[in-house]
């Protein structure tokens, strides 16, 4: 029998799912499991490069529903498979009801999946705002995904039905790699993750904010050095910073895949940054994060997997945009999240972990 599981989206997107993704292995052990997943595009990084860390899938189909070629490829390939599959888990975020139908029939009309489960059981958490048209507060995509899973199980929910972190496994080589970066780094180092950048503007705090931040924490304890994590377009802006502070920044953006920043992340003590998928890779590899959100979005949705994270957040009057950039208010809600702020959290971080600086 085979089993497929739907994803769309970004990395982050992902990385969310990724505890769903291992309750469902374990649920279908004897079953060949297919990852339906995006099209690469511009040789750009898809679901499929965190996925396949996971060991959790035998086989990837890359899935464009704007490429009416590659939609009936599909439909031949799920239909003539002698083993078609009888059951799809859709773990894909949509925002709409017409995109929820749209893809139930897909998969259950032109490809014959007869089960698919995740769509019918998502619709009613889509609604943003209550009647009076206020920003309501969401349960955790990763927390919801999973309760959806379990309760379409009659799995008893609680604290141990829950995944365990970390939930990817690196190599000794990546561990290796990472080692030799930071080889000239003391033993009295206190390493601290930063995500300072984002795809998406309207998510990015500010460099400068993150220069202070930097010099009051190394006001305070001289032995932090920090990590910047990111993809390659982030390295420039990660040198930026850099340039300020030299030997206490390494600059790992663009340099290290996720499996390797996944191992580096295990080096940190906390994870210090934006909403972006290295916090959420942070939060799956078992890392404190202190996250810093626009209102850009749900409060809740997208906050990491696991507890004890600290989470900085400010709704004003626009909450809830959804805009790629802000332009109009130079991102006002992530403008009101001080430096202050952000260097408490972080002391009360290490002051729950019990760690002495």
């Amino acid at each position: 029998m085979k089993v497929y599981i739907f994803r769309i989206g970004a990395i982050g997107d992902a990385l969310v799912s990724l505890p769903a993704v291992q309750v469902i292995r374990k649920l279908h052990q004897q079953t060949s499991f297919t990852l339906l997943v995006d099209e690469p595009a511009n040789n750009k990084l898809t679901v499929w490069d965190v996925f396949k860390y996971s060991n959790c899938f035998d086989e990837v189909i890359f899935y464009n529903s704007k490429n009416i070629k590659l939609l009936l490829r599909l439909i031949y390939k799920i239909r003539t498979n002698p083993n078609r599959p009888k059951l799809l888990y859709y773990l894909s975020p949509f925002r709409t009801k017409k995109q929820a139908y749209r893809d139930k029939y897909f998969f259950k009309y032109f490809c014959g999946i007869n089960q698919v489960i995740g769509i019918d059981e998502s619709i009613s958490k889509i609604a943003q705002r209550d009647k009076a048209g206020n920003l309501i507060r969401l349960e955790k995509e990763s927390e919801r995904l999973l309760e959806m899973i379990f309760r379409v199980q009659n799995i008893s929910i609680n604290n141990e039905t829950f995944p365990k972190v970390p939930l990817l496994i690196p190599t000794k080589q990546n561990y290796e790699k990472i080692d030799s970066i930071l080889k000239n780094l003391s033993s009295n180092n206190i390493l601290i993750a930063i995500g300072h950048s984002s795809k998406m503007l309207a998510k990015r705090w500010f460099l400068e904010r993150y220069r202070k931040l930097f010099r009051r924490l190394l006001n305070y304890n001289d032995n932090f050095t920090f990590l910047l994590f990111g993809g390659s377009e982030d390295f420039e802006s990660g040198e930026e910073i850099r340039s300020f502070f030299r030997d206490k920044i390494i600059n790992l953006a663009g340099k290290t895949n996720i499996i390797e920043s996944a191992a580096a992340l295990q080096r940190c003590v906390l994870y210090v940054g934006n909403d972006t998928g290295t916090m959420h890779l942070a939060a799956i590899m078992g890392i404190t994060v202190v996250g810093i959100f626009s209102a850009r979005d749900n409060p809740g949705k997208w906050e990491p997997y696991g507890k004890e994270h600290v989470i900085l957040r400010k709704d004003i009057s626009c909450a809830g945009c959804m805009l790629v950039e802000c332009i109009e208010k130079n991102k006002k809600c992530l403008d009101e999240i001080s430096v202050d702020e952000v260097f408490k959290a972080i002391m009360l971080v290490f002051k729950n972990k019990n760690l002495v600086l």
